[in-house]
């Protein structure tokens, strides 16, 4: 779904559960000399009302990206399902870095927990799972955002068509 007009992109409980999800998460831009940069997620929220998501990512490892989006740059994030390999891309203008708040470290640990496991099911060592999603909470910066574009980016015929239509 793409908007013409500043409203943001509402996102159903459906994706939002999604988005919460065990998944894996890849914020990109561009760094300050306008080349392109991502970085892993080491979790995620939506705001209560479905119109932000916060992306938590380890400071140290987004230098460049975060540089980029403090500067005013556009933002994308790319949301997946290991087991089912569902997927949506998020996009807006602009996003905020900031500390994580109160809450934030329980969110992180309970995102990094769910991922170990969903990994674990599809057969991949506990060390592994855990190392692409290694953070400590002193390292961890939030990036929120409003997303004004959505696409469905799941296999199949519909990849790369704007959610909900």
């Amino acid at each position: 779904m793409t908007r013409t007009d500043s409203a943001p992109v509402p996102l159903d409980p459906a994706r939002i559960a999604l988005i919460e999800g065990p998944v894996s998460l890849f914020l990109a831009g561009r760094d300050g000399e306008g080349r392109p940069t991502l970085a892993r997620g080491s979790g995620c929220r939506v705001a209560p009302d479905g119109r932000s998501v916060t992306v938590y990512l380890v400071a140290g490892r987004a230098e460049g990206l975060l540089e980029g989006i403090r500067a005013g740059g556009a933002v994308a994030l790319v949301v997946n399902g290991p087991a089912t390999h569902e997927s949506i891309q998020l996009k807006a203008a602009g996003a905020e870095v900031g500390p994580l708040g109160p809450d934030d470290p329980a969110r992180v640990a309970d995102c990094r927990a769910a991922w170990i496991a969903e990994l674990g099911h599809m057969g991949y060592a506990e060390a592994f799972a855990a190392s692409l999603v290694e953070a400590g909470p002193d390292d961890l910066v939030a990036v929120t955002f409003t997303p004004k574009e959505a696409f469905s980016q799941s296999p199949g015929p519909g990849a790369g068509g704007p959610l909900g239509g």
